[in-house]
This record gives C-alpha cells, structure tokens and sequence, in this order.
C-alpha cells in the first residue's frame, strides 16, 4: 500500500513534521521586487536553518506562484536538500548532511512510490538529484570517507580525505558502475592556497554537482578544483577537463574564468551553465556563465555572463536552473534576494526574497502540481459583464482520495472576484462539491479584469491549494492614460524612467507587452543643440503590463534636456488608443529638494527629510504604498493600507530621490510622489 504524504490520509507523513508545525505559524513573508512578466509555474524551494542560524523553525518544503502565493508547505524535521520533476513525479532528497539520506519520489497525489540510495556504506551526496539516461538508468553521488597518509605533501599520517563516487544503477536498481575520485585526482589538483591539506580533514575535491549529460557520459562539479570534468561512463576516463590546474580548454571572451563554482548544467543548446561563485576573483563577486566548448578544438567561448544588479557574492552554494521557456533560473544561497529570474536577454523576469530559514540549497521551477484534489477548470471567462447583476460560476471540485477532504478558504489578488461557500466545504471520497465563484468588477479602472483563485485546504502539517485563472470584461470608453517619472528638473544622471499607465495596455495588434517587443516601443533622446540625439536602453514591462522601466545604458548626460516619447500603437483591452504623450525632464549637478508635497488628498512631509516620512490621505480607503529607487528596484511595501495616515522609514536606505507609489486597492488608480532623502 502506498505511504501518503499528506496527513488527511493516515497523519503519518513523509516529512516526518512536529504536530506543533504548520503554515500559518512558519510559512515565511515572501517579497516581490520585481515582477516583468516571468515563465509560468511554481517556484520549488526547500528552505532549510545553517548550523549558524538561531531561528527556531523548521525546514521546510514550499511551492509558491509567481505572486508569491502558496500553493503547498509543509515543515520537516530532517534537513531538505535536492529537488527536482521529472515526468509526472516529483523527486526530492532529504536526510542527515553525512548520513543515511535518499531520493523520494512522488506521485501526483503525494504518495511515495519509490525510494533511492546510494549502494554500501557510503553517505549520498543531498544535491544529487534523479536523472534517468534514455536506457532508465540514473546515476547517485556518494561521499568516501576514508584515512590516507598525507606525509608525502606535508600533511598527516592519518588524515581524513573526502572523496566520492559515482554510482550508475539500472531501471531495476541494480549497481551497474562505481567511479571513484581517487583513482583520478591528485589531492595537488586543489586550489593549495585555499585548502589547507595539512589538517586533520582534508576536503581537496568537494564534488557538489552530478549532471548525466548522456547516456553515455557524466559532468561533475569539483568547487576545491575550480575545475568541471566531463566522464566517459563506459571506460571511466575523462573526456576533457575544465578549469583548475589541469584545464584543457583555451578561454575565449573570457579573461576572468570561475572558480569555487556550483550547479553545472548542460543546456538544450548544448553549452554548459554554471553558478560562478567567485571566491577568488578580485573582489570577489558571483556571477551567472555559460560557456560555448568546442571539444575538437578545445576552445571555451564565454556566451555570456550574467551580474546581479547590485553585484551579488554569494561564498557558498547557489545554483543555476534552466526554465522550460529558455529563462534562467538563479538562486543565490544565504544572500538576498533568494533567487531571481532571467529572461534570455539577461534582463530580470522576477526577483523574490524571503527570510530566514533563509537558504535553500536547489530551487526549480515547473508547472507540476498535485491531483488530490481537483477544479472542473482551470480557467474562467466570465465575458462581458452586464454593467449591473454580478456574475456567477459554479465550480466543481473534485476529490481524488478516500476520506472527506475539506477546502478551507480562499484567496484573490484583487477585490473583483470572490468566492461564496461556508467553510470549510467538505469534500465527500471521490465525490464533487460546488463553491460560487462572483465577478463583480464596478470598481475596477478598466475594460479587462484578470485574477487568480487559490482554493486553500490549510491542516496543521500541510498546506494544498490549487489554482484557477480568472478574467471578465465591462464597458469601457475611456482611453487608458500614463504618468511620466521623471518630468522636472535637477534629475540625477543615474534616474531611470517609470511609465506608470492607469490600466494594462498592449498593442493594437492585441500581442501582449513582453521583453522582446517593450525595447521598441518607447523613445528616450537627449535634447542636444535643437536636435533629438536617441538615449539607447533597456526597458521592462510588469506582469501586470501597468508599468514600464527604461533603463538607460550609460549614465544620462548632466545638464541636459531629455524627452520620453510614447507613439501611438498601444491601447488598453477594450481597444482604446493612448494618445501620443511626451514628458521632458533635465539632469543638474545636484538633488533638489522640494518642500511638503501636498497633491490632491496626499500629503508628504518632511520633503526632504533624513529618512523618516510621513504620508497622509484624504480618505480611508484601502491603498499600498511602494517606494522605488530610480532604477525601479523596489524597496518598501505596505499592503492594504486601511489608516488616513502612514509612516515610512528609509533609514536604511542612502541618500537621493525616491519614488512613493500610491494604488488604491479597489480602484487600482495610482499617484506617484517624489521623495528626497538627505542627510
């Protein structure tokens, strides 16, 4: 009989959870910085405590959305490590850092149905993740401890080496291979200068990366070698070396190299990707390659390199996934933010932060998500709203197991879409129940209303949503409209321009704002002599295609007239048209300050101050407030602001000019403040 995961089933659960634990006491507080519309699916986290940390909670595994939103937790007592979809089944690592850990897999209704170790008395390697060949074999790193006379380098009689082998099992688990570090490397290989071979334990390898590459080789990641090794699986020698004392390749484009490395992975172009982590690199700094290696000619061509912005040095751990769509998944260990997305073109997909337990030592990124219970759809169009009755849908759902399961709650992102039922909505075994599902969208600022329902089954060991897209239209004549930042003078040379629209926009074709087409649809120049001089940039559009970032590539020329240009060719979902709209704002040498801002029914004081803001409204109405440096990052959010006063505190934060966005909830209306820290 299959073992549940969950505890509606028996109680007893695979995470082994304390009875104490549960989602709401421990799910931590998820940050969203940026968010240019980024591949679809769940971001796979397991977040686990250092040895260092003294945060009583504990590790736990999360499946959270785009927005942040949970769709499944669950707290564990044993550390969580690797993780990883293949097919229909989730595999993930869990156990002791140097003990008796295994490789779970899971089906679709969170049962285990199988289990993997590492054959003898060898601890398994907790980042090794399943990847089966096309024969179904798959391969398991193990660590080997064992005592070797060190003398001969001036080390100990006794020393303790780690070192690892690499195990190959068929489809019937049977060992088919051992390859064993030992009888490859030489313990001179490692970076001496860093790893002190003359103690007592000596770490000379630190294999930290297993990727089957085909069916008939292996890469591994050796971050004491600054050095990844390619295997031939049939005689056990290398294919080519790279990196390190015994590199092969002659670096092309590349003058830095890597070193202290993480994750190494094949891509489907066939280059390889890795997690610089750049101990050694002067300052130290991590960085995001991928390289080009011709194997005929031994030549690694650096593709690209990707920075974090700000520079990112992340000393240990951290990784690199690629998405389905070509994104770039990286994950920067103990530091923040947690992980960020890349589009292709390097540009930010999504950045999200969380504290601690703050490090998770793999994340991925899939669509796959569990059946043990079910909606009738995935997706509801509630098409043209009437302009006065609410619309209703009756939503199934389903429950896949044998005993009664019950929904819990729901949640929205927005004040449109509701949900009518008495919770909790019991399920019966195998048995359907309806909840109602309201459009109600009078207060919503545009022609087109989207939304996603999180239906929530909250218990005290786990947490299981699943989720609906939602979208509705009403009447809508107005033409969208669109607020310029910066638009005055004494701008600093570093600004970037906000184009903030009062609802989504597209093009007239009906394709949707996205990193390939935004770059070209919005002029930035610089007025220089009576003639436009084009200011070249990189622009972003948000997830919820309202804002747009231009982001110039050089600093902006000082004491100069720039002019933002928006041309025609954008309309909001109802088909109506922006109008051409130009702003011009001027760089000075120097931060002007303004007095209190007082606009409308907002007011803000002291303007400028030295870090503490005040920020009162005419009305009590729900509002969130962000604040944006100039470069669109965003700083501080305070979410469904319900008092007529608030205070922010940028304390933290250097000195220079900000930008206060105010949206109420209901009516997404939105009005940006301009702020000056100075001190």
């Amino acid at each position: 009989m299959k073992k549940a995961l969950f505890v509606l089933l028996s109680l007893i659960v695979l995470l082994h959870a304390n009875a104490q634990t549960d989602y709401d006491r421990y799910f931590p507080e998820i940050t969203i910085s940026q968010s240019n519309g980024p591949a679809p699916g769940y971001y796979m986290l397991t977040p686990i405590k250092l040895p260092w940390d003294t945060v009583q909670t504990p590790d736990f595994m999360m499946f959270v959305d785009n927005y942040g939103e949970p769709v499944y937790f669950h707290a564990a007592d044993t550390q969580m490590a690797g993780i990883q979809v293949v097919g229909d089944y989730l595999y993930y690592s869990m156990g002791p850092r140097f003990g008796d850990s295994a490789i779970y897999k899971v089906d679709t209704m969170l049962n285990i149905v199988d289990t993997f170790h590492v054959a003898g008395d060898h601890p398994m390697m907790r980042l090794t993740f399943y990847q089966p060949d096309s024969k179904g074999h798959y391969l398991l790193l193990a660590l080997d401890f064992h005592k070797e006379d060190l003398t001969a380098y001036g080390g100990k009689p006794d020393a303790v080496v780690k070192d690892f082998v690499v195990q190959e099992f068929d489809q019937n688990k049977n060992l088919v291979s051992s390859w064993w570090s030992k009888d490859h490397f030489n313990i001179l290989d490692c970076d001496t200068s860093t790893i002190d071979i003359t103690s007592s334990y000596v770490d000379y390898l630190h294999a930290n990366a297993l990727f089957v590459d085909s069916d008939t080789t292996f890469l591994v990641s050796l971050r004491h070698l600054n050095e990844i090794c390619r295997v031939d699986r049939r005689t056990g020698e290398f294919v080519w070396r790279f990196g390190g004392k015994r590199n092969q390749f002659t670096f092309v484009n590349d003058t830095v190299g890597f070193n202290h490395q993480h994750s190494v992975r094949r891509l489907r172009n066939g280059d390889i990707v890795f997690l610089d982590n750049g101990n050694l690199h002067d300052p130290p700094v991590t960085s995001i390659v991928e390289y080009k290696l011709d194997e005929k000619n031994m030549t690694a061509t650096l593709v690209r390199r990707i920075y974090h912005s700000p520079h990112l040095f992340v000393p240990f751990l951290g990784g690199v996934e690629e998405l389905e769509n070509g994104n770039i998944l990286a994950y920067w260990g103990d530091k923040y933010p947690k992980l960020t997305e890349y589009f292709p073109n390097g540009e930010v997909a999504l950045e999200m932060s969380y504290p601690k337990p703050n490090l998770s030592l793999r994340i991925i990124k899939t669509e796959w998500t569990h059946k043990v219970f079910v909606p009738s759809r995935d997706t509801i169009d509630f098409g043209k709203w009437d302009g006065y009755t609410e619309s209703r849908y009756l939503l199934a759902l389903h429950n896949n197991t044998d005993s009664i399961f019950k929904i819990t709650g729901y949640a929205t992102r927005t004040d449109y879409f509701s949900v009518e039922a008495d919770f909790p909505v019991e399920l019966p075994p195998h048995g359907d129940k309806d909840i109602t599902v309201v459009y109600d969208p009078a207060t919503a600022p545009g022609g087109y209303v989207s939304d996603v329902l999180t239906v929530q089954a909250d218990y005290p060991h786990l947490y299981l949503a699943k989720q609906v897209f939602l979208e509705g239209r009403k009447e809508d004549l107005e033409p969208p409209r669109v607020t310029i930042t910066p638009d005055t003078a004494n701008v600093p040379p570093d600004a970037v321009v906000i184009l903030a629209f009062s609802e989504p926009v597209r093009l007239t074709s009906g394709r949707e704002l996205d990193y390939l087409n935004v770059d070209t649809l919005f002029r930035l120049v610089a007025m220089v002599g009576g003639t436009e001089e084009e200011v070249p940039f990189n622009a972003t559009v948000t997830t919820d295609k309202m804002t747009v970032v231009l982001v110039p590539d050089d600093s902006l020329a000082a004491e100069t007239t720039f002019r933002v240009i928006v041309p025609e060719g954008l309309v909001d979902y109802a088909g109506n048209a922006l109008p051409d709209t130009s702003v011009s704002f001027s760089t000075g040498s120097e931060i002007l300050g303004v007095r209190t801002r007082d606009e409308g029914n907002y007011t803000l004081w002291p303007n400028p101050a030295s870090g503490i803001l005040h920020l009162s409204f005419g009305e009590v109405t729900p509002k969130r407030i962000s604040v944006y440096d100039l470069r669109g990052t965003l700083l501080l959010r305070k979410e469904k602001v319900r008092s007529p006063a608030c205070t922010l505190d940028l304390s933290a934060f250097p000195q220079g000019l900000y930008l206060i966005v105010i949206e109420e909830t209901a009516t997404k209306e939105r009005r940006v403040l301009k702020a000056v820290i100075r001190r």
